[in-house]
């Protein structure tokens, strides 16, 4: 392992990486770390440790006093070339690793009643930055209380489906502090681990949890109904899926997959028109509305369509990744299921899925090969163009 330092930032690194390729990455780090501490309102007093691991799997989370990065290395080097990286990875982990500091205390107790705050925190603050993801949170957590899917915050533990853990505390806690601003919550997350949790937020916010639940579930009445119901309903759906290792981050890949990469555009016109239409009751506006409904039903209906094939795929992704974890993997078997998953995902038009089996296909040759690519960019662009050929024969 090799070691970078840039400013606050102290990077672990291996060797398949180049110093080009950790300079950028840590540049990037420091850039995501001060746009944290702004929104939080909060400054590092101690340098942030950053230990990035390549293996087939994306992953990111904070251990102690480390954030973990994980993703495969043909990945990490599409990532440096385009000069950008996950800001969901980003975000997130820093802003735990930031509270972590902010609160010396031991807050990760298996059970912590205020859990729902520890995660909806890091979500809120992505929300923060992109307020089109601030009205996904918004509407999948209407769709949620529709469709009876809601529980109530002190109930919510790491045990839960992601869309529970995630996208609905997410939507409480972006809440919260549009309503009665960071500093506040930052105070009450000093006392999650407490046992009388409940009594601290009645103290700082001067309203129970139950009122303040309440509360939230008016504020989203402003959502379209229909529509977030069918958010949800797709959400839901997919759950148990979600715990994929490559789709680690939940709802995250339902958006950038089968109907996210169409409809978050035709959602964000949606909820903005609606509201327009809610404070003015112009008929144009209902018209070009009804029109967006419209379009996002017909991807609504392909997209059910689908669903079996995209099981499928999930299924047979799941299973190569399984074998592939494996001691003694079988590499043409990973091979085989791989090609079935990305012919099943070609099919229902899920470009990102396509995308994360090439760089499956890639590492199982390069395994098959017993190379090592070192930092060699040109070598690392010869498997994935493998990749495709295999896949595409």
């Amino acid at each position: 392992m090799k070691r970078y330092t840039y400013r606050r930032i102290i990077l672990t690194y291996p060797d398949t990486l180049s110093p080009r390729e950790a300079a950028l990455f840590a540049k990037r780090q420091e850039h995501a770390l001060k746009r944290v501490e702004k929104l939080l309102r909060l400054r590092h007093q101690n340098d942030v440790r950053i230990h990035i691991k390549i293996t087939p799997f994306r992953e990111h989370y904070v251990n102690k006093s480390t954030i973990y990065y994980s993703f495969p290395i043909f990945e990490f080097q599409q990532i440096i070339e385009n000069n950008a990286l996950l800001a969901a990875g980003e975000l997130h982990e820093l802003t735990h690793y930031t509270m972590q500091e902010f609160v010396p205390t031991k807050i990760l107790r298996p059970d912590p009643p205020g859990f729902f705050l520890i995660e909806g925190l890091a979500i809120a603050v992505d929300a923060m930055v992109d307020r089109q993801e601030a009205s996904f949170l918004h509407l999948l957590a209407k769709g949620a209380f529709l469709l009876g899917a809601l529980k109530p915050m002190l109930q919510i533990q790491p045990s839960d489906p992601p869309f529970l853990r995630y996208e609905i505390t997410g939507s409480f806690t972006l809440f919260l502090i549009e309503r009665y601003g960071i500093d506040k919550l930052k105070n009450l997350y000093k006392f999650v681990s407490d046992d009388a949790f409940s009594t601290r937020v009645t103290q700082i916010l001067r309203k129970s949890l139950f009122e303040l639940e309440k509360d939230w579930l008016i504020f989203l009445e402003g959502y379209p109904e229909k529509y977030a119901r069918y958010i949800a309903s797709a959400s839901l759906d997919l759950n148990g899926l979600y715990e994929l290792p490559i789709m680690r981050y939940g709802n995250r890949w339902f958006r950038q997959g089968l109907i996210g990469h169409m409809s978050k555009s035709v959602y964000s016109q949606m909820s903005s028109l609606y509201k327009v239409y809610s404070a003015l009751g112009r008929a144009d506006t209902l018209c070009r509305f009804s029109q967006l409904y419209e379009l996002f039903q017909n991807m609504l209906n392909i997209y059910y369509a689908s669903l079996q094939s995209w099981q499928e795929a999930a299924e047979s992704f799941r299973e190569a990744q399984q074998i592939l974890s494996s001691q003694h993997a079988n590499c043409n078997r990973i091979l085989a299921l791989l090609k079935r998953a990305y012919s099943l995902f070609r099919k229902v038009g899920d470009i990102v899925m396509m995308r994360q089996v090439r760089l499956y296909v890639a590492f199982v040759l390069l395994k098959m090969k017993g190379e090592s690519l070192e930092g060699d960019h040109s070598k690392a662009l010869g498997f994935l163009r493998e990749a495709s050929d295999f896949l595409d024969r």
